[in-house]
């Protein structure tokens, strides 16, 4: 047992209770003096009294002692700091999500206005488009490089991930896709190929049922 370690925690204690040392001696039944020699690390109290000092105090005698918090203040501590983790890891996975989306976008907007000016050419003839769709694929390919390489990195470094997460997920997957659609619609229209019509819109519509069905059940499981 240290003295002068019992001695620091009694002062600090004290002072946090707002007691003076004439105030504790009074609750402990001694005189001043003893408390500010317990104090100073000049004396160590009576073992009968540790259980007065840790009571009037609220502490614990291991910590009256030791220093050490209990465990349920640990736990509480510990918990704090998962959070804090949880919270610079969620806003690392933000950082990739609006550099993706804001890839995917300009991939989006480039190859869906030279899809729809081009719609009734044949494609590929032009070579600006070849070009062009050539930058908006390594835009695309470059986000989702982005994007998937922060939510494994952020699914990684958390306990459990939120369906909001994986929302997450399925929306900026469709929303990259658009472009790609945009330029599948077009080859199937020069081709000819309006069979394959059929399977793309009834592609779309399952996802479109799948959102709707993901958008009820994220909220279900927030009004819970």
């Amino acid at each position: 047992m240290d003295a002068k370690r019992t001695g620091k925690i009694i002062n600090s204690k004290r002072k946090e209770k707002g007691l003076t040392q004439i105030q504790l001696a009074e609750i402990l039944n001694v005189s001043n003096r003893a408390v500010s020699k317990w104090e100073n690390g000049d004396g160590f109290p009576d073992i009968t009294l540790l259980p007065d000092i840790a009571k009037a105090l609220d502490i614990t005698i291991d910590e009256l002692l030791t220093g050490v918090k209990p465990e349920p203040e640990i736990i509480e501590i510990e918990k704090s700091q998962d959070i804090n983790a949880e919270k610079k890891s969620r806003a690392k996975f933000l950082i990739s999500e609006i550099i993706a989306f804001s890839l995917a976008f300009a991939s989006n907007v480039i190859g869906g206005v030279l899809e729809l000016k081009l719609f009734n050419v044949r494609p590929f003839y032009v070579f600006i488009e070849i070009y062009l769709l050539v930058l908006c694929m390594i835009l695309f390919v470059v986000s989702l490089i982005i994007f998937f390489t922060g939510f494994v990195k952020y699914s990684s470094e958390i306990e459990k991930i939120k369906n909001s997460s994986y929302l997450e997920v399925y929306l900026f997957t469709i929303f990259s896709l658009i472009m790609p659609v945009f330029a599948l619609f077009r080859i199937l229209h020069w081709y000819n190929l309006f069979v394959f019509y059929i399977y793309i819109l009834a592609c779309i519509l399952i996802l479109v049922l799948f959102s709707v069905f993901m958008f009820k059940k994220i909220k279900g499981s927030k009004n819970e």
